[in-house]
């Protein structure tokens, strides 16, 4: 979120913010900035504690990046939740993530 561009009530709140913590502004707005960010991170290790196969983790890069516009929000966090139901459900976590982490068509 571009806190300098948000108006009416919540902005005040995220001036509030502001003011008491650092803010920077990382210019990762588009998404294919988030991807790159993604696939950085997690080729920097942020999947490894899941014990993933690096194809699955490949999978799930994929997964995010080829529904990127369904998804409720592009993000690390979206990537660490369909880790998750790729270790619970390891045969089903594509249906499973297209149920909790995509916006029905």
């Amino acid at each position: 979120m571009k806190f300098d561009k948000v108006k009416g009530k919540l902005r005040e709140h995220l001036e509030a913010l502001e003011s008491r913590c650092h803010y920077m502004d990382l210019t990762i707005d588009t998404e294919r900035d988030k991807m790159l960010r993604i696939k950085q991170v997690i080729r920097d290790g942020m999947l490894n504690s899941y014990k993933l196969s690096d194809d699955i983790k490949e999978e799930i890069v994929d997964f995010c990046d080829i529904n990127k516009k369904r998804l409720r929000e592009l993000s690390l966090r979206t990537v660490l939740k369909v880790a998750d139901l790729a270790v619970a459900f390891p045969q089903r976590w594509e249906s499973y993530a297209e149920n909790t982490v995509m916006r029905r068509v």
